[in-house]
């Protein structure tokens, strides 16, 4: 039988005292990242342990080269100025506002001493200058991003998503966009809406939106209603109309037409119309005097059913 320690998997290697070890070579383009040209990781002494350990370790090299080949310079440099300085230096620095008469400059020029040689030069640089550098925008910082809007919560999953449904989020998240561009042009603010570009994830309309009620459905759901006539109306009304609920919901009786068989949906002193399109006071929706169900017409129902 073939000893299965010699036919061991790609990036695992048995040293001489029978242990097996994870060795990885390292992209020359993140070797000024991660200052070495391997990363080796411990597998364990017994064959079967390495094996086991193996797709762990596997996945976390692969998470660490991942993350340095997506971390900016500038984000590097953040992040060493508030561990190796403090908040306060990290701040300024982050705004752009250190001068260099200042006293602190001192404080990241000598940061900038300490760090040479273990860590990326264009790192050292900001550092050392107290000036972050904006990133440039790369084909892979592109499709980084998109793959984590893809793949990550959003804005709406991590607030409103939690109470709302995508949609709802989508046209909340608008009011406020509509009035912020209200705002800033008012005001003749030089500024951008921040609420402008939001992408609300799960939002938009899908071939199962909004489906119809079936006939059968229909059926079954008209004798729950029945004890209420003016529940009972108002479903008659919404299934032969299409109306919106609010349009039906806010008739007044200038709005009923008995003699044509018209419903008029357009603007009342109960309620605006959603859009200039629902507008139909000239052309008005006649109602069926009789349904393809034989329910009773809408007419008919305006008057209390007989209640069994």
């Amino acid at each position: 039988m073939d000893d299965p320690i010699s036919k061991l998997p790609k990036y695992v290697f048995r040293r001489a005292n029978g242990s097996c070890r994870y060795k990885r070579n390292v992209h020359k383009a993140l070797r000024e990242l991660i200052l070495k040209a391997t990363v080796c990781r411990q597998l364990g002494y017994r064959y079967d342990e390495a094996i086991r350990r193996l797709p762990v370790v596997h996945a976390k090299v692969e998470a660490l080269f991942d993350q340095e080949r997506s971390t900016p310079n500038s984000v590097r440099a953040k992040s060493i100025v508030r561990e190796r300085l403090d908040e306060w230096h990290a701040e300024v620095f982050a705004d752009g506002v250190v001068d260099p008469e200042w006293d602190i400059t001192n404080d990241f020029r000598e940061l900038a001493i300490e760090l040479e040689g273990s860590t990326p030069p264009e790192v050292v640089r900001q550092v050392g200058s107290a000036r972050l550098s904006p990133e440039p925008m790369t084909l892979h910082k592109v499709l980084s991003d998109y793959y984590a809007y893809k793949c990550d919560d959003s804005v709406g999953n991590k607030a409103l998503k939690t109470r709302m449904a995508p949609n709802s989020v989508l046209r909340t998240v608008g009011v406020i966009k509509t009035a912020m561009n209200h705002v800033i042009i008012e005001n003749d603010l030089e500024q951008r809406n921040v609420f402008q570009g939001i992408k609300i994830k799960g939002a938009g309309a899908s071939k199962d939106d909004r489906l119809p009620m079936t006939d059968d459905q229909l059926e079954m759901l008209l004798p729950e209603y029945q004890a209420n006539p003016t529940a009972y109306a108002l479903l008659v009304s919404l299934a032969d109309t299409g109306a919106r609920l609010a349009e039906i919901v806010g008739l007044e009786a200038q709005d009923l037409d008995l003699a044509t068989g018209c419903l008029h949906i357009r603007h009342n002193s109960l309620r605006r119309l959603k859009t200039k399109s629902s507008d139909s006071s000239r052309l008005c929706s006649q109602i069926p005097t009789q349904s393809s169900h034989s329910r009773p017409d809408l007419w008919a129902v305006m008057q209390p059913p007989p209640c069994s």
